[in-house]
């Protein structure tokens, strides 16, 4: 998947190896969730 975004143009800016963060798609919907956007 990465290799595919390379060839697009995109470059790596920072890796983290081994983990995955899911953030919500607006503010909103993090003030939904209780969170602190």
């Amino acid at each position: 998947m990465l290799a595919g975004y390379r060839q697009a143009g995109f470059v790596d800016v920072e890796r983290v190896d081994g983990g995955e963060l899911v953030l919500p798609a607006s503010r909103s919907a993090a003030t939904d969730q209780g969170l602190d956007a």
